[in-house]
C-alpha cells in the first residue's frame, strides 16, 4: 500500500504493486525526486510516472503498466494492487490513483520503503 500524508495525518490509501522476484523494490527512506510523465520500459508503456531512486534500475512511482491498440489502453496487473508483488522494482498504481498522486504533487515528499517480505511465497 501507498499512504500519502499531509502535516502527519494520513489523507489517503492508494493500492500499489511492488517488485516481484528477482526485481524486488529495495527498502528506501529519501523524497520524490521529479515528474517524468509517460515512459516506455520492458515492452510497455506507462503513466504519471515520478522518479524515486536509483536501484538497480530507476525506481519510480507511476501508473499500471499498458500496451496500446489503437487509442486503447490494455492495462496489466490490476489484480496485483494492494495483494502481491509484480513489478521489475517500481511502485505500481491504479492509473486513477497514479492521476492523482500526479494532481496532488508529490514531488519533493519524503518517502519510506520498507524492506520486501523476502520470507512470503507469492
Amino acid at each position: 500500500m501507498l499512504r500519502v500524508y499531509e502535516d502527519g495525518v494520513e489523507i489517503r490509501t492508494l493500492p500499489a504493486s511492488t517488485g516481484q522476484v528477482p526485481y524486488y523494490t529495495p527498502a528506501f527512506t529519501g523524497r520524490v525526486r521529479y515528474y517524468v510523465g509517460t515512459f516506455y520500459s520492458f515492452g510497455l508503456w506507462a503513466d504519471d510516472a515520478w522518479y524515486v531512486f536509483m536501484a538497480s534500475g530507476e525506481i519510480f512511482i507511476h501508473s499500471l503498466p499498458y500496451t496500446k491498440s489503437g487509442d486503447e489502453k490494455i492495462y496489466e496487473g490490476a489484480e496485483h494492487l494492494g495483494v502481491r508483488p509484480s513489478s521489475h522494482g517500481c511502485v505500481r498504481l491504479h492509473p486513477d490513483d497514479a492521476a492523482w498522486l500526479t494532481a496532488w504533487g508529490p514531488g519533493g515528499a519524503p518517502i519510506v520503503i520498507t524492506p520486501p517480505l523476502l520470507d512470503k511465497e507469492w
